[in-house]
């Protein structure tokens, strides 16, 4: 995740990754994250802790998947359309995060994705993630002009 983001060490969860693309352009993410853990101090004070479901999602930004390599440009999670926790109580040591592609467009990526506890079972389920474009291009001049001194005979 270093193309343009760099994060502490309670954010950098990600143990593995795993990419699948299908015909038609169809795309799967499957995530081995660290969940709960002696490195997230207030762990207790929240039913998915920020730093897991940072990570759980993370990918979704990512190059491998956004396709943009371009160090000007990035991708950020901008809109949810549903967020359903579907189990409380404390997190395994280990969760996964599942991501689908639903939609690709110049500006934006949609994903669903789910965060699974270590036997599969749902902890989190998230419709219709948006993640959208930033940054400015520079774009390529087309012409470049030099300036020359002539002197004009008067």
């Amino acid at each position: 995740m270093g193309s343009f983001a760099q994060f502490g060490p309670m954010y950098r969860r990600i143990q593995t990754c795993h990419v699948a693309r299908g015909p038609n352009g169809a795309v799967e993410v499957l995530t081995q994250v660290r969940g709960a853990d002696s490195d997230i101090p207030n762990l207790a004070d929240y039913r998915l802790h920020p730093a897991i479901l940072d990570a759980a999602i993370h990918v979704m930004v990512h190059p491998t998947l956004t396709g943009n390599y371009d160090s000007e440009l990035y991708h950020l999670p901008s809109k949810v359309s549903s967020i359903r926790l579907l189990r409380t109580g404390p997190l395994p040591k280990t969760v996964y995060g599942y991501a689908t592609l639903v939609n690709w467009s110049p500006d934006a990526i949609t994903y669903n994705a789910m965060i699974l506890d270590e036997q599969g079972a749902p902890i989190l389920d998230l419709t219709g993630i948006d993640v959208a474009l930033h940054g400015h291009r520079v774009k390529a001049l087309p012409t470049r002009y030099e300036v020359v001194y002539q002197p004009l005979g008067l």
